[in-house]
């Protein structure tokens, strides 16, 4: 699996990208039929025919005030793409409106709100996003804040079912990866109702089970 991710994130596209300063290495990452959102922090990769996040990559820039922010807000539909997801198709639906760009990653108020597009929202059980995965968000936000260069987080959906909201697609995992001059730290998490946080013994490892 990590050899899929490290091909899907560095080897050169040669595709044109509209913000390529938001990826990893400045190398876009490119998926057949997808369109590419552009946002003052992050880019959402997004497929409009299946109504799904395929990859969303941020760059915190050094110095900037990530987390300072008022970080709460109000979903909403992304009028860039086709059949938009309305923040509606959630409602009872035993699912969280999941971020895949943290809000708290924002630093002032058109960051954060950018953050609350549907295109970059997944659908998440409540156990993992108000869980692990917030704890882990933190702790990538807390490293950012000691670090001498820009930090780039790429979160990457896992869909291996037809599991549906509606027609919105739900993850059943998702990988996280941090990468920090040149250095990469990857996180994997299922999205199950028992999600529960793990350590590493080695190295700075995040692991989320059943």
């Amino acid at each position: 699996m990590k050899k899929l991710l490290y091909t899907l994130l560095f080897v050169s596209a040669t595709a044109f990208a509209d913000c390529p300063e938001l990826y990893p290495n400045s190398k876009p990452i490119r998926v057949e039929n997808t369109v590419e959102l552009c946002n003052s922090f992050y880019v959402s990769v997004y497929d409009e025919v299946n109504r799904k996040v395929v990859v969303v990559s941020e760059r915190l820039k050094k110095g900037a005030s990530v987390g300072a922010a008022d970080s709460s807000g109000s979903f909403r539909v992304d009028p860039r793409v086709k059949d938009p997801v309305r923040t509606s198709e959630y409602t009872n639906s035993g699912y969280d409106r999941g971020h895949m760009a943290a809000a708290d990653n924002g630093i002032d108020v058109n960051s954060v709100r950018e953050t609350y597009f549907m295109t970059n929202v997944v659908p998440q059980y409540l156990s993992l996003n108000r869980g692990s995965w917030r704890v882990l968000e933190s702790e990538i936000r807390a490293t950012f804040l000691i670090s001498d260069a820009d930090v780039f987080v790429v979160t990457i959906p896992i869909y291996n079912d037809d599991k549906k909201v509606g027609t919105i697609p739900v993850p059943t995992a998702f990988w996280k990866i941090v990468i920090i001059n040149g250095v990469e730290k990857y996180f994997y998490a299922d999205n199950t109702i028992n999600a529960v946080k793990e350590y590493s013994k080695i190295g700075w490892a995040f692991l989320i089970r059943k």
